[in-house]
């Protein structure tokens, strides 16, 4: 009787263990990542693609331009606190139609600021999240602003502690009522944690896709060391980049501009997916004379108490690094990579189809300096930052993105 018991234990015992090892099996397959090596033709050449110019403007402190369907609408900084903006309302030949000096404040027809990486266009109005918290409507015909919404810290199964690109530049894309883009905590800059999010345009019916995790940059270490370096690359290191590939419910995003590693993920956070790009990032080369300009310009905006407290050090890689931005257009997923032509300020793109990601070639787009730029219905618009009259400009180009 005792021995039949000790028989009936021990098949119990192994049945557990034999679930316990089945159901690992099973989440380990659930979270598997499939890996793949993206192939690049060195004489391939894409030209399926036009990005035609159609609209440039230079001016010292523009901060965005959003090309809408009766002009381009430009926002000026006033001064350097920020307490009053302009509206620049042009056609697309250049003339001007119409402007608008407003001030800055928070009430529910004002604005703080209005940003490229939070921002859309719907309905020939564009949208935008100011100050991480608010979703507002700015009308590009009367340049009225009204508030839609205030957005809550809360995620469901996350926490409060949440908003929306005031902690770090974020993507964001839209299609029809939908909208993805990424939230972080108010810790971001310690854990360096975001979350990418699916939702209506109105915020509503939240919810997390994915998890990801950016690299703490290099350069914050030295400020324990009273110094404090100019890394041309730095501010692009913890932009959460990424694309959409709405017909077929799939994200692509660059976990680390330093890798040629491109992930991918479905709506439901499943069937995930790492594509190492084949190229050789170690020989793209780098632009001293465009590094200092750069480095000038930063230390001419630092504040003289600040500039004071800090050896102020201009960081010269050894190389640009692998990737700089991606985007889905029709069914191509273009790369764009830090391989730039310093000289005509165009970086090399490759091209792969979907769904398959056969390779189609390559060719060089146009990329800011400020690594800096906006896809928004069917534009494509750099910010540049150009020396005249001794003093920094800004250069925002719009292009029409065309298939040949």
């Amino acid at each position: 009787m005792i021995s039949s018991k000790i028989t009936i234990i021990k098949k119990i015992h192994w049945i557990k263990i034999f679930s316990i090892i089945i159901f690992s099996l099973f989440i380990s397959c659930e979270n598997q990542i499939h890996e793949r090596k993206l192939a690049v033709e060195k004489d391939k050449h894409f030209h399926k693609l036009n990005f035609r110019k159609i609209w440039e403007i230079e001016f010292p402190f523009i901060h965005a331009c959003f090309p809408c369907p009766n002009g381009i609408l430009c926002v000026e900084i006033m001064d350097r606190g920020w307490s009053e903006f302009k509206f620049h309302l042009y056609d697309y030949s250049g003339k001007l139609i119409k402007e608008k000096l407003i001030k800055s404040g928070n009430g529910p027809n004002e604005m703080r600021v209005l940003d490229y990486h939070t921002a859309w266009i719907s309905s020939g109005k564009i949208h935008f999240i100011d100050i991480g918290s608010y979703h507002k409507i700015l009308d590009p015909k009367s340049f009225e602003i009204k508030t839609v919404s205030k957005l809550s810290n809360v995620i469901k199964g996350y926490g409060n502690k949440y908003t929306i690109g005031k902690f770090g530049l974020t993507s964001l894309e839209n299609s029809g009522e939908y909208i993805i883009t990424s939230f972080e905590s108010t810790a971001f800059h310690e854990n360096f944690t975001y979350y990418i999010a699916k939702s209506k345009e109105t915020f509503d019916d939240l919810s997390i896709i994915t998890k990801a995790k950016k690299t703490e940059p290099w350069t914050w270490y030295k400020l324990g060391e009273s110094k404090s370096y100019t890394d041309y690359y730095g501010a692009a290191r913890l932009d959460r980049i990424f694309t959409v590939d709405w017909e077929r419910d799939v994200i692509y995003y660059l976990p680390n501009i330093e890798e040629p590693e491109i992930k991918s993920l479905g709506f439901d956070g499943k069937e995930k997916k790492e594509f190492i790009l084949d190229i050789h990032f170690r020989r793209f080369e780098i632009d001293r004379d465009e590094l200092e300009f750069y480095h000038e310009y930063i230390l001419g905006e630092t504040d003289s108490k600040i500039r004071g407290n800090f050896d102020h050090i201009l960081h010269i890689p050894p190389h640009a690094p692998p990737l700089m931005n991606l985007k889905v257009i029709h069914n191509w997923l273009i790369i764009i990579t830090g391989n730039r032509n310093w000289d005509t300020g165009e970086n090399q793109a490759h091209v792969y189809k979907l769904p398959s990601l056969e390779y189609e070639g390559s060719f060089y787009i146009p990329f800011s300096n400020r690594l800096r730029i906006k896809w928004i219905d069917g534009y494509y618009i750099t910010k540049n930052l150009i020396e005249k009259k001794d003093e920094p400009h800004f250069s925002f180009s719009v292009y029409k993105i065309e298939e040949k």
